[in-house]
């Protein structure tokens, strides 16, 4: 509930807003008071044109969100169920509500059905779900529309083309981060996400153009640091090579975390385009990952993949391994054989630990399909089948908090049922890790909480922090 309503209030705020900017055309009380709200503002020079992207940015600002370019965009028509119904689809995804993302999504196209980006959103949840099939059809339906949305629909250069495609593998093994590292192999002509990875990258570049990239450069990564202040002196190979390089790396995490709320008061503009930008990258991540799997062709190829890619990863790092260190040596053509060898080589009790943790994973992966909500008795249950203990509910959680998984299975989270950002989970140590000679405790206690914010009456909501984005 509350997800859902930390997605909706801006979409609410920036609808209100552009209805009460189209309405001052008819109102000419209204329309006396946003000239006046707008001379007085603080925002630099007082336009029409950079007034309405200012309230839109300040509503993002205040919302910790980025829907201003869908709203500020005079000549995109929003069409703003569809746009509710796609990112609320989007949220509930990155829970694991499936079901609930299909229907969003799916309402989403029913609604606006030449948009694509609801095409691409619900191809990654049918991949996620493991229905490939049905994700090459949805990723290809957005190509589709995507070549008839933009216009005029431009493709970099195929020398960019060539040098990014030529490039990404080598980032991505450096990060070895993700599915996409054992489906670096495949990377062929991802022409849909070279194309957002250009069109980010020229957008960082003109802010460099125009003198506000210097505090903003000093929070980035090197890489994109040299890419953007480089970006319009560079051939379009080389800019392909340096481009791949750092999205196979970085992927949409260019910037430290918490930049954010820095870039936030660096100006108007400068915040408005690195978010944009920002979006865009994070958009290209599963644009890369769908248009690989799309080109592999064969569903039940893509499956195999998948299926070999996730146990090898989950091996790995329950053997210890860190994504860095896997990344390398799959470039190094040596992933498999030294897991296999690390697991071999592993004490009897190693040996031991590992088949119990990681045969659990796969019960625990098993049930998690089925979506079957458990007890926290049966949870243990399941943990004591497999010789783990937990300790009890530590003092201090309360009652109502639900008993689930860890995310990989070896522990239990006690999570608050109103707002799953509250938990606290009790995990036990590592005994088979390639690190064995570092002292561990048996179980650890962890906690993590969010604030909580409610959101009873959105509209009501949303009226006033029009009010307060527009009072700047």
């Amino acid at each position: 509930m509350q997800e859902t309503g930390r997605v909706l209030l801006p979409l609410f705020a920036h609808e209100s807003f552009n209805q009460i900017s189209n309405h001052n055309s008819i109102d000419d009380l209204l329309s006396r008071n946003l000239e006046h709200t707008a001379a007085y503002s603080p925002l630099p020079p007082h336009t029409a044109k950079h007034f309405t992207d200012g309230v839109h940015y300040e509503i993002d600002k205040r919302c910790l969100s980025n829907s201003a370019g869908s709203f500020s965009d005079p000549a995109r028509e929003v069409h703003f169920n569809a746009l509710s119904y796609q990112m609320r689809g989007e949220t509930v995804r990155q829970y694991g509500y499936y079901d609930q993302s299909l229907h969003d999504l799916t309402r989403a196209i029913q609604i606006d059905p030449t948009h694509p980006d609801p095409y691409l959103e619900r191809s990654m949840t049918y991949f996620d779900m493991g229905e490939y099939e049905k994700s090459k059809r949805d990723f290809n339906d957005f190509a589709a529309h995507t070549q008839k949305h933009s216009t005029p629909f431009l493709f970099p250069e195929e020398e960019f083309t060539l040098g990014f495609a030529k490039a990404i593998p080598g980032g991505i093994d450096e990060s070895g981060k993700g599915l996409v590292l054992f489906f670096g192999d495949c990377i062929t002509h991802p022409v849909h996400t070279e194309k957002d990875i250009c069109s980010a990258f020229s957008t960082l570049a003109q802010l460099a153009i125009d003198n506000q990239w210097g505090e903003i450069g000093k929070i980035c990564a090197p890489e994109i640091h040299e890419l953007v202040t480089k970006w319009n002196t560079l051939s379009p190979e080389k800019k392909g090579e340096l481009a791949g390089h750092a999205f196979g790396k970085l992927g949409g995490d260019i910037f430290v975390p918490g930049t954010t709320a820095k870039i936030a008061g660096k100006g108007i503009k400068a915040g408005k385009e690195v978010a944009t930008a920002l979006k865009k990258l994070k958009k290209a991540e599963h644009t890369l990952l769908l248009e690989t799997a799309a080109q592999v062709g064969n569903s039940a190829k893509v499956e195999n993949m998948v299926d070999a890619a996730r146990k090898t990863s989950a091996v790995g790092k329950e053997l210890g391994f860190t994504s860095k260190e896997m990344g390398q040596l799959k470039k190094a053509g040596q992933l498999e054989k030294t897991i296999t060898k690390t697991k071999e080589n592993l004490s009897p009790a190693g040996q031991k630990s590992f088949t119990k943790f990681y045969n659990l994973e796969k019960e625990v992966t098993a049930y998690r399909k089925t979506k079957t909500p458990l007890s926290e008795a049966k949870i243990r249950g399941m943990l004591h089948k497999h010789d783990i203990h937990p300790p009890a509910r530590p003092k201090g959680v309360p009652r109502h908090y639900k008993a689930e998984f860890a995310e990989r299975g070896e522990g239990i989270k006690f999570v608050d049922p109103n707002n799953p950002h509250t938990y606290v989970r009790v995990m036990p140590g590592n005994p088979h890790g390639k690190n064995q000679g570092c002292p561990k405790q048996d179980w650890t206690l962890q906690s993590f909480a969010i604030q909580q914010c409610f959101f009873s009456n959105l509209p009501c909501l949303a009226f006033y922090l029009v009010q307060d984005a527009l009072t700047l």
